[in-house]
C-alpha cells in the first residue's frame, strides 16, 4: 500500500528526535526516524468526467449512469469530475495526429504503413456519431444508417432500419446520435 507523509513535518519531526552521534546525524538514525513517522491520512484521487450517453452522463471511471452531469464528485466511486484523464484523445484529435504524421512522412513509408493508416482513419471516423437519416416516427422513432443507409443487411428488400437509442449500427459499426437538432 502506497503511504503517503507530510514533508515538513517529517524535517521537524527528524529535527527534534534524531540523535547526534560526534556531531553529525547518521544515515541510520534519519531512517529508522522515517519509518516510524506517522503517514497521512490521504486518499488518492480518481479523475473523471461526465460522458454523454443519450440523455443521461456516465462516470468515464465506474460507469455510473446519472440525469446530472454538474456533479464535482461520481457519488458511486467519488471520482473527482474534473476531465483530467490521462492518455485521452478524441477520434477527431486522433484523425487530425494521424493526418498530420502521414504528411510529415509520406513520402518515407511502406505501402502496408499507408493502408494502415487509412483503415485507422475509417475507423475512427466511425466514431464520431452522426444523426441518423430519413428518421419515421410512426410508433417508434427510426432511421437509417447515414453511413450503409442500410443497404448491407436489407431485410426483405428493405434497408434496415435503426430504433431510436440504438448507439451503433450492427451493420456497419457507425456510431449514431440520436438527439434532437435544435
Amino acid at each position: 500500500m502506497t503511504e503517503y507523509i507530510e514533508r515538513e513535518a517529517l524535517i521537524e519531526f527528524v529535527k527534534q528526535n534524531t540523535p547526534d552521534i560526534n556531531g553529525e546525524t547518521t544515515i541510520e538514525c534519519v531512517e529508522r526516524a522515517i519509518r516510524i513517522y506517522p503517514a497521512a491520512d490521504v486518499v488518492e484521487v480518481r479523475h473523471g468526467k461526465w460522458i454523454e450517453d443519450h440523455e443521461f452522463f456516465k462516470c468515464s471511471e465506474c460507469g455510473y449512469l446519472t440525469d446530472y452531469r454538474f456533479s464535482n464528485f461520481c457519488p458511486d466511486c467519488g471520482a473527482k469530475m474534473d476531465g483530467k484523464l490521462c492518455n485521452e484523445m478524441t477520434p477527431e484529435e486522433a484523425i487530425k495526429t494521424i493526418q498530420v504524421a502521414v504528411a510529415e512522412v509520406e513520402w518515407n513509408y511502406p505501402l502496408e504503413y499507408a493502408i494502415a493508416f487509412e483503415a485507422a482513419i475509417n475507423a475512427l471516423e466511425k466514431q464520431i456519431a452522426k444523426k441518423p437519416i430519413d428518421i419515421g416516427t410512426t410508433v417508434l422513432t427510426w432511421g437509417l444508417c447515414p453511413e450503409c443507409k442500410g443497404e448491407l443487411k436489407k431485410l426483405g428488400g428493405k434497408p434496415n432500419r435503426l430504433f431510436e437509442g440504438t448507439a451503433y449500427c450492427p451493420d456497419c459499426g457507425q456510431a449514431l446520435d440520436w438527439r434532437e437538432t435544435e
